[in-house]
């Protein structure tokens, strides 16, 4: 495991984060919706988090055609297990939106859905670990089909 916090990617952690951060505002003209972070009930070390992912968000995208938005993943403090941070603009309501995501990760794990606040800066947040670890990935939500 290699563990890398040089200058440099500090750098592109912070320009990844305001990137994200004005990414929907740019496109949109307006701020995200949504910060969403996903956890599992068991182990998940390997790739195979793809699916789980993949599945959530071809049910938001049969209800949203318009979801836009961000993952990256991180593992917790003993690098033991990995979780995800999303950053996402839907044309759902709330009721909706945490609907179609408890019915999806329930069983899988926990989920924590907040309406989006640029006060808390939570587009730099989530990238707090990007580029330190080569497990540390982030993607565009797209319809996955």
């Amino acid at each position: 495991m290699i563990y890398n916090n040089s200058d440099n990617s500090r750098r592109l952690r912070d320009n990844l984060g305001n990137w994200v951060k004005n990414y929907s505002l740019d496109k949109y003209g307006k701020d995200w919706n949504y910060c969403l972070g996903l956890s599992y009930r068991y182990d998940m070390k390997n790739k195979n988090w793809r699916n789980n992912v993949k599945g959530l968000f071809n049910n938001l995208y049969d209800n949203d055609k318009n979801i836009d938005g961000f993952i990256i993943n991180e593992f917790d403090n003993n690098f033991s297990n990995i979780h995800h941070h999303l950053i996402i603009k839907s044309d759902l309501g709330e009721k909706d939106f945490i609907k179609i995501i408890k019915r999806n990760w329930d069983k899988k794990g926990l989920s924590d859905l907040k309406i989006y606040n640029k006060n808390l800066d939570y587009c730099n947040y989530i990238f707090k670990h990007y580029n330190k670890l080569e497990e540390n990935e982030f993607d565009m939500i797209l319809d996955c089909r």
